[in-house]
């Protein structure tokens, strides 16, 4: 089922139906995320799954520090929870420190592909340490979508096993219609 819904995902955003491909990703984490660590909340293990194998390497400790933007596991949910329950493609800037927010997205990434950018001001708190304010924060959706992805489908191929909560049949012809005229699941005699 994985392997079918980044399939999915790369063909909505080739064609450039960018938030049916976003959407789509988005859900991943979730999927990964009941496999590797089922007795926590839904949220919890969102973000647990997607820090682990993301998120810890978009960021380094200066900027986790003075509190810089970037593509934390409790971000991505909150891009997650917009986009999947109230089609907003947004974060909750308030919750982040984000007064600036976009998706960016080009149909045909060449080379030198941008993954995504941020902005700040740099001050001093109280303790005259740096903290960053009135931060902007530019996601590249191609990008997002291929990191997701490609590590969605390598816990996949590496730990099948805890996938085994997939129980479905997508079929071309319902059941009784396959019983009634003895057709296979694809339809055909």
């Amino acid at each position: 089922m994985v392997d079918r819904l980044i399939k999915e995902i790369n063909q909505c955003l080739d064609s450039g139906c960018v938030m049916a491909g976003l959407s789509l990703a988005l859900t991943l984490p979730d999927i990964c995320g009941k496999a590797f660590y089922p007795n926590l909340k839904p949220s919890e293990r969102y973000i647990k799954w997607f820090d682990k194998y993301i998120g810890q390497y978009e960021h380094d400790e200066e900027h986790a520090r003075i509190g810089m933007p970037y593509l934390s596991g409790e971000l991505v949910y909150s891009l997650r929870n917009s986009i999947l329950h109230q089609g907003n493609p947004n974060i909750d800037g308030k919750k982040f420190g984000i007064i600036y927010f976009e998706l960016l997205y080009r149909q045909y990434e060449g080379s030198s592909i941008i993954t995504g950018s941020s902005e700040v001001e740099i001050v001093k708190d109280e303790n005259g340490n740096d903290k960053a304010i009135n931060k902007k924060l530019t996601i590249n959706v191609r990008d997002l979508c291929w990191k997701i992805c490609r590590l969605a489908e390598i816990c996949y191929k590496e730990d099948k096993n805890k996938f085994n909560f997939f129980n479905y049949n997508l079929v071309n012809t319902d059941f009784r219609t396959r019983r009634t005229f003895g057709f296979d699941e694809g339809g055909r005699k």
